[in-house]
């Protein structure tokens, strides 16, 4: 019988079930838990806060795109999560390679996005890196990370125009 590894650290947000308003929880995998909750936290503290997790949204879009060097699809990413942030959407499921593989979860099996993030947040990491290995998650992920990059080259600035304007 194959052995059922409990997930290390489960993240409690308010809009998941269980959640408490503007707080986060922190469920370690032998049962202890930690939480923190905005009202709690000194102003300066949570701009600081607040800094390091749009910078870290920005990193997030931006990392899929950093093996290949593909400086284009990143500034595509990235510009989209600020976009949407302006315009008060948190989340994108086009966005982040996380995001990459709930939609290929969701495509190959066949089920709605929410139902394959539900997979996701309940998979442990060694569950993950099964899952991130898989011919089929890897073909659409590199479809979906294509498209983007693609839709991204059809707003950055032409090679020649680039290429002059760094002194090359």
């Amino acid at each position: 019988m194959a052995k059922t590894e409990t997930k290390f650290l489960s993240k409690i947000l308010p809009s998941d079930v269980g959640g408490k308003p503007r707080t986060v929880q922190y469920v370690f995998g032998n049962g202890a838990r930690l939480e923190l909750g905005l009202d709690h936290i000194p102003a300066a503290t949570l701009e600081e806060l607040t800094l390091h997790g749009l910078s870290q949204k920005g990193g997030d879009a931006a990392s899929g795109f950093s093996k290949d060097r593909d400086f284009a699809g990143a500034y595509g990413a990235v510009s989209s999560v600020l976009e949407n942030l302006r315009n008060g959407v948190w989340t994108s499921r086009s966005g982040t390679s996380t995001s990459d593989l709930v939609t290929a979860i969701a495509r190959i099996l066949k089920i709605d996005e929410d139902a394959a993030q539900a997979k996701v947040d309940a998979a442990t990491e060694e569950q993950m890196l099964v899952i991130r290995k898989n011919p089929q998650i890897v073909e659409v992920v590199r479809k979906l990370q294509a498209d983007r990059a693609k839709e991204a080259a059809k707003g950055a600035p032409k090679l020649d125009d680039l290429m002059k304007s760094i002194g090359l």
